[in-house]
């Protein structure tokens, strides 16, 4: 698994589909799954990745997902 590190040092994984931020108790996803991000099968599996990773981090309290697709 590929990680980088969030503001606080906690270590996060890289996904295909989606870059991830985390401030305090919020993470911010932000998919990135052109042309028009729409469900598929890598999105999904960052997704389910990043949810069960989300609920072993006791820490967080919040999501807050944004598309970088603008439509």
């Amino acid at each position: 698994m590929n990680t980088i590190k969030s503001s606080e040092g906690a270590e996060l994984e890289v996904f295909k589909t989606l870059t991830v931020r985390k401030e305090g108790a919020v993470l911010f996803p932000e998919i990135v799954a052109p042309p028009m991000n729409l469900l598929g099968a890598e999105l999904v599996r960052d997704l389910v990745s990043l949810i069960q990773g989300a609920e072993a981090d006791q820490t967080l309290q919040m999501f807050v997902f944004k598309s970088v697709d603008p439509d």
